[in-house]
């Protein structure tokens, strides 16, 4: 079993440092995911919830984007204080906490729940891509911290990957997206 020493720690072996820094990047995923996912939904997700009048309908498309990103710039601005205070380890459990969180009113299909959804999941993402890329460097050593950095920037393109995917027209039917429960 291969062992790493960085400064005074030890690690059992390179697998286990690559589970934290999987762990830790799955926030990451979910950023580019949440980004990814107004582009391939919006005009379905206006259409049902009822946005029809055209003004309106920008008006709340616009509001959806905005809410996320409201809700990131606030977190990761908070989110070297809830570092200092918690630690990144506590920092990163709220990030998945309120990952979980925000599934709740996204399961009361009204515009107002889909908008507080949004900025919960706004508020998530802002934490992880403020917290993560300290965890990473915190846990690697010198040997694999390239790789371990360079995994963020892969997270976020998988999570964009995966949402264009998911949320493309089927081949049976293109005229309508599949919709994700992330919205």
């Amino acid at each position: 079993q291969m062992c790493i020493r960085d400064r005074e720690k030890t690690y059992k072996s390179l697998g286990f440092i690559m589970a934290m820094v999987i762990n830790a990047g799955l926030g990451s995923f979910a950023f580019g995911y949440s980004q990814a996912v107004m582009g391939g939904i919006s005009d379905l997700l206006a259409e049902q919830l009822g946005w029809t009048d055209c003004s309106t309908r920008r008006l709340q498309q616009g509001l959806l984007a905005s809410l996320h990103a409201a809700g990131a710039l606030i977190s990761s601005i908070l989110a070297g204080k809830i570092m200092e205070k918690f630690g990144k380890r506590k920092a990163m459990i709220l990030s998945g906490l309120l990952s979980v969180v925000y599934v709740i009113p996204m399961l009361f299909k009204s515009t107002i729940t889909i908008f507080v959804g949004r900025f919960i999941t706004g508020l998530a993402v802002g934490l992880d891509t403020t917290i993560v890329p300290p965890y990473i460097r915190s846990v690697s050593p010198i040997e694999v911290a390239g790789l371990s950095g360079a995994s963020i920037g892969l997270f976020i393109g998988a999570g964009v990957l995966t949402c264009l995917l998911y949320t493309s027209p089927s081949p049976r039917d293109r005229q309508k997206s599949r919709m994700p429960s992330s919205a």
